[in-house]
């Protein structure tokens, strides 16, 4: 544990602050005034944000009986008001124990989350509406060989970061990966889309239904999804179509939506991913303070209104630290 300093208001344990959007939420709530909190699963010496928070927790895994107990003592010892969780897995944990925390986990309905960490059941939830900007979606368990037409991908319903995912190019390639999944009801298949993997961070407040959502084109991604190079730019159809998505899943909070952009420029729905993108920063920069506004839905607060935004190219570098 490591203590910067003692600025008493309200206090936010931000999660995982090694990941990507950790920078620019740690940040902006502390230009807030905002006490702020961090944990990650590896030493203080290894995060450069260690440095940014008022205080440093090293903790357990997150799905690890261990890391339920620390989290317990980090939120009784650090009064924390709120919870930030920055990665999927910590989104399932913190899902399962909310309501017997005495902080609120600042992440959209239990049901929501369910259904945004199950890619077949999004496509469930989405297809009657929206079917036309879905990719055709079916599980692994029902797919006969006959008939299919590659590529085709196939990934765990409940994936994150592109684990577990694979192409299969020709029947050889299917027959070779399907024989080494042992539920086909835990993976599902699409054909592979070609195009520009297109984000939208958008922020929802359920109790009144202001949305707002900005999109950006990625062109440079790291192995795990995380957009480095990338272009915003507006489209206010794309963006109602965000906005009617996030109403029917009924999102609260910040989330990130991806979509494919054809070379028509037609949209196809991706996934939900019901937290913080790793390019958060990139929406902030074209000016909408999403991790003040994520906030603000769980203060029943109204949220900033749309801004119009520029068009803008935004790339990411890494700086190094030195940390002892």
């Amino acid at each position: 544990m490591s203590r910067v300093n003692e600025n008493p208001s309200l206090c936010v344990l931000v999660t995982a602050i090694g990941s990507f959007s950790a920078d620019r939420v740690i940040r902006e709530l502390h230009d807030a005034g905002i006490r702020v909190i961090g944990c990650d699963i590896y030493p203080r010496q290894w995060i450069a944000n260690s440095s940014l928070v008022d205080v440093f927790y090293h903790v357990a895994l997150a799905h690890s009986k261990e890391y339920e107990i620390q989290l317990r003592e980090i939120i009784q010892e650090e009064h924390v008001d709120y919870i930030f969780p920055l990665t999927d897995i910590e989104v399932d944990v913190l899902n399962g124990l909310r309501g017997t925390l005495e902080s609120v986990v600042c992440i959209s309905g239990a049901d929501t989350i369910r259904v945004c960490r199950d890619k077949w059941k999004t496509f469930q939830i989405l297809v009657p509406k929206f079917e036309k900007y879905l990719i055709p979606t079916r599980l692994l368990s029902n797919i006969k060989i006959d008939g299919l037409e590659y590529p085709v991908i196939c990934k765990p319903i409940n994936g994150r970061s592109s684990s577990g995912l694979f192409i299969a190019h020709n029947v050889r390639d299917f027959q070779y990966y399907r024989s080494t999944i042992t539920d086909g009801d835990r993976y599902c298949v699409q054909p592979k889309i070609e195009g520009t993997v297109v984000t939208v961070d958008i922020v929802r407040s359920e109790w009144n239904d202001e949305c707002v959502a900005i999109p950006r084109r990625e062109f440079l991604r790291t192995p795990n999804g995380a957009g480095v190079s990338v272009e915003i730019f507006q489209n206010d159809i794309l963006c109602e179509l965000a906005k009617n998505i996030a109403s029917e899943l009924n999102i609260n909070g910040c989330v990130n939506f991806e979509f494919i952009e054809t070379p028509s420029h037609e949209y196809r729905f991706l996934e939900c991913n019901p937290r913080f993108s790793g390019g958060i920063s990139f929406s902030c920069i074209a000016g909408y303070n999403f991790v003040m506004n994520h906030l603000k839905c769980f203060l029943h607060e109204s949220i900033d209104s749309q801004p119009r935004t520029r068009d803008m190219f935004i790339v990411k570098k890494y700086n190094e630290y030195v940390m002892d």
